[in-house]
């Protein structure tokens, strides 16, 4: 990274103390719950339908 660049946002989530819940993977957690749960609910509903 060059020294005019921004920080990426990742590098700033990892030093940043408010995205320490569950060990600093807070963020990356929900990133990825979100779509697989709204996946799962979609299969369910799917199913009960189907």
């Amino acid at each position: 990274m060059s020294d005019d660049e921004e920080p990426e946002f990742l590098d700033r989530v990892i030093g940043n103390p408010a995205f320490d819940q569950m060990g600093g993977y807070h963020i990356f957690f929900r990133r990825a719950a979100i779509p697989i749960l709204l996946f799962v609910i979609g299969l369910f509903t799917y199913t009960v339908l189907a």
